[in-house]
């Protein structure tokens, strides 16, 4: 693992990955990498599925603590905004979400059926767009793992995700060379329905999930 200077090509430091041996006695490649909040450390992954965590300034191993949850290769590494949270992408088909500080696992994302290939935040850090080897790009709430939307336009494995115009364009990169935008639903879909037929109509759960609303039955009798 090395670190360079982006602007002089200049090399800053090698990190010594080498100590991290696989059962089988060959030495673990890493497979991505990315800079703490302030740029002090950085994460990498590796193809076991295990993250380390490197003093940038030193090249030492920094504040030695385990992330344990993956089983296979991690793909991808997500700072949250705010810096306090870590996401990861896996070949295992699941999306981790990390306490930074700590390296204790607060929640696992699972809906993808191929290897999870890029994970990203949305600007407030609620929400998170993944993409994988299954062609789905999904949209999650963060705070309780469930899917919030689900886009299935690309035919080919995706690559990479963004969420750009302040969360609100969902954008997806395939192996295909295909690059896909697409609106967030946030209910304007709703909103025009009731603009043109005049009523609120009584829609059905899965009615109510296209239009970003919950399932939950309110009873207005009180």
């Amino acid at each position: 693992l090395y670190m360079y200077d982006a602007m002089t090509g200049q090399l800053l430091h090698q990190y010594d990955t080498r100590g991290y041996v696989a059962s089988e006695g060959f030495d673990v490649p890493v497979t991505t990498v990315a800079f703490s909040a302030d740029g002090s450390e950085i994460i990498s992954g590796l193809a076991d599925g295990r993250l380390v965590v490197w003093s940038a300034s030193s090249g030492e191993q920094a504040n030695v603590r385990e992330f344990v949850g993956h089983s296979s290769s991690i793909n991808a590494i997500e700072l949250s905004p705010d810096g306090r949270s870590l996401l990861t992408a896996s070949d295992d088909r699941a999306i981790i979400l990390w306490d930074y500080a700590t390296g204790r696992l607060i929640r696992r994302l699972t809906g993808h059926r191929g290897a999870v290939n890029d994970v990203r935040f949305s600007p407030d850090g609620l929400q998170v767009l993944s993409g994988g080897d299954d062609t789905r790009v999904i949209l999650w709430d963060i705070e309780t793992a469930n899917e919030i939307q689900r886009f299935s336009e690309q035919d080919t494995p995706i690559t990479s995700v963004s969420l750009i115009d302040n969360g609100l364009i969902a954008v997806s990169g395939a192996v295909d060379g295909s690059l896909v935008k697409r609106e967030i639903d946030t209910g304007s879909g709703l909103q025009e329905f009731v603009q043109t037929n005049r009523y609120v109509p009584v829609l059905s759960c899965d009615e109510r999930q296209q239009f970003g609303l919950s399932c939950d039955v309110v009873d207005a009798s009180g």
